[in-house]
């Protein structure tokens, strides 16, 4: 008994000795445990911060690890998934090339190099001149810089670990080469040319080699360039600039090559499932709804999982897609078609199930102009209540959308807060209004992820809705997998950092996550006009959003149906894991 007490207080003296001396080392320190056994374990201390703390629990056990990730063959052995900072292959989304304000007579040119890559399709080249020394006499510096936005953010406090970039310099090239993390203030409000706060790193010798070479970078070896107390903050690095200085102070033209600016992180999934669509969005038109063979689609749909169909909008400018409307607004002007009374009956045929979309509508520019909501929701109504007396004795009807989507960026979004609670009571508005009916169906919303923000701040963005919106009942978050700046290797990270954070916002607030999978590409500036993903695509983003819902519906009817984009695909491979429906 003596002894067990004895060893419990050399325990806890050993465990404070760690915290104490972790400051000044660069190693690691496991107690009680294997190293290879932490990869998935969260860090218990703040994301991205070091040194960092983890525990984990086993049989009555307690293990504590303490790290300061500053080993570099550490950082290698530990590389699980990574995302592109940025892939090196467009114009569009590419660093910009600076001179240095002193550097008054150095030059930088950056262009796209198909022909000279390490992968993808090609790699910045930079060609650059210097003069000797900037107009002090000091070191003259050319430099490539991103604040990131929107959809091209990467938060790098997932599973840290570091950066990596491959360079190819030239035998001879005595250049240093420094890698700088553009860090925000906590509540993100400086401008974007204002983040002045930088944490780098200099490398003196790897432009010195005519080769690819990978320069691998953990976290902890950025220091604060003022030498102040300052922590690198991983949930608020907002951008990243890469600089060649002429440390030799000579006059000079030069070329190097850079390419696959990475995260690096831990994380390694285990994708031991099988995942399927379980409902699909259809935008309705004219051409080529109006004759739609419904019930084949319908019957192909359900065979492959697909029981639910959501109408993203029912009516649609000058066009209702529904006939029989008596809403007092609906004058001549107005256009009707038959298509969603043609699909009720295909649905009650087929046991397909429907959920009706209300007004595609744009929300107004100033995204706090109440009285414009107060419109929209009005018109919302309205339809709902027509929709309702038309169609809620069918046993196909399954449930309400709201189709006027947000988004979580910065471009015309709804940061502000104030802004955010108004778009909140819309969405209760219409929300509660279909909860008043004596039938009540459930409630989706379908907001993007944009990625405005670090990932904390997107938790809190979605929480902050959530908790007002009490009667929506579902959340599609839209992927936004076909856009641009999503790299095809990139779902492993991406899609599972920001899906953890909106699924807990979810979870406290008692909505169902679900996420929308795009089954399209539409990127003009990367080449990427509106067509189909193929199946090797899209397979991706369904086994990383199986990890987190089953609720998982995909973007459109347009791109995935019998003989049209991946569906056939798709109805293999489930036939070859015996989860076809006969």
């Amino acid at each position: 008994m003596i002894r067990k007490y004895f060893l419990g207080i050399m325990k806890t003296l050993l465990m404070w000795f760690l915290l104490f001396h972790i400051q000044t080392s660069n190693a690691q320190f496991v107690v009680d445990g294997v190293l290879d056994e932490w990869e998935n374990t969260p860090i218990l201390s703040e994301p991205g911060e070091f040194p960092y703390m983890k525990i984990a629990e086993d049989n009555d056990t307690l293990y504590w690890l303490f790290s300061t990730r500053e080993n570099l063959g550490d950082v290698i052995q530990n590389i699980g998934a990574t995302k592109y900072i940025n892939n090196c292959d467009y114009e569009f989304g590419a660093l910009t090339p600076h001179v240095d304000e002193f550097s008054t007579n150095a030059s930088l040119d950056l262009t796209i190099d198909n022909q000279v890559k390490f992968q993808g399709l090609g790699s910045y080249k930079l060609n650059y001149t210097f003069s000797g020394s900037n107009k002090y006499g000091g070191y003259e510096k050319v430099y490539i810089r991103k604040i990131w936005y929107d959809m091209d953010r990467s938060d790098l406090s997932f599973h840290p670990l570091g950066i990596s970039l491959w360079v190819k310099g030239q035998t001879g090239n005595t250049n240093a080469i420094t890698v700088r993390l553009l860090q925000q203030n906590e509540e993100f409000t400086l401008s974007h040319s204002n983040i002045r706060n930088n944490f780098f790193y200099t490398n003196q010798s790897i432009l010195n080699n005519v080769g690819w070479k990978q320069l691998i970078i953990p976290y902890s070896w950025f220091k604060d360039e003022n030498n102040s107390a300052a922590k690198l903050d991983l949930t608020r690095v907002a951008g990243i600039q890469i600089d060649i200085t002429n440390t030799s102070k000579s006059s000079q033209q030069g070329t190097i090559h850079i390419d696959a600016i990475q995260q690096l992180t831990s994380y390694k999934p285990k994708l031991n499932h099988i995942p399927i669509f379980t409902s699909i969005f259809v935008q309705l038109y004219p051409d080529p709804n109006l004759n739609t063979n419904w019930q084949s689609d319908f019957t192909a749909y359900r065979q492959v999982g697909i029981d639910t169909v959501i109408v993203q909008f029912s009516v649609d400018g000058d066009r209702f897609n529904y006939t029989g409307s008596t809403i007092s607004w609906k004058n001549s002007d107005y256009f009707e078609y038959d298509i969603i009374n043609k699909m009720f009956t295909a649905a009650e045929q087929t046991g397909m199930k429907l959920m009706l979309g209300f007004e595609q509508r744009e929300y107004p520019d100033d995204k706090g102009d109440v009285s414009a909501y107060n419109y929209i929701s009005g018109r919302n109504k309205d339809i709902l209540d027509d929709l309702y007396r038309l169609f809620s004795n069918s046993p196909a009807l399954a449930g309400w959308y709201i189709p006027n989507e947000f988004h979580d960026g910065e471009w015309s979004g709804w940061l502000n807060p104030s802004d955010r609670i108004v778009l909140a009571n819309y969405l209760q508005d219409v929300a509660s209004h279909a909860k008043s009916k004596s039938k009540k169906f459930p409630v989706a919303i379908a907001p993007a992820l944009w990625r405005g923000r670090p990932v904390d701040m997107t938790y809190y963005f979605y929480k902050s809705i959530f908790e007002i919106t009490t009667d929506v009942d579902i959340l599609y978050l839209q992927d936004c997998g076909g856009r641009c700046h999503i790299d095809q290797d990139d779902f492993d990270v991406y899609l599972p950092q920001y899906f953890e954070a909106v699924k807990k916002a979810c979870d406290e607030t008692g909505m169902i996550f679900g996420v929308d999978i795009e089954s399209f590409e539409d990127c003009l500036p990367e080449n990427k006009p509106y067509s189909p993903r193929p199946w090797i695509k899209l397979k991706d983003q369904l086994d990383f959003t199986g990890l987190f819902t089953k609720a998982i519906t995909q973007f459109s009817w347009t791109t995935f149906r019998p003989g049209v984009g991946a569906f056939d695909d798709y109805k293999t491979y489930l036939q070859n894991n015996n989860l076809l429906r006969q």
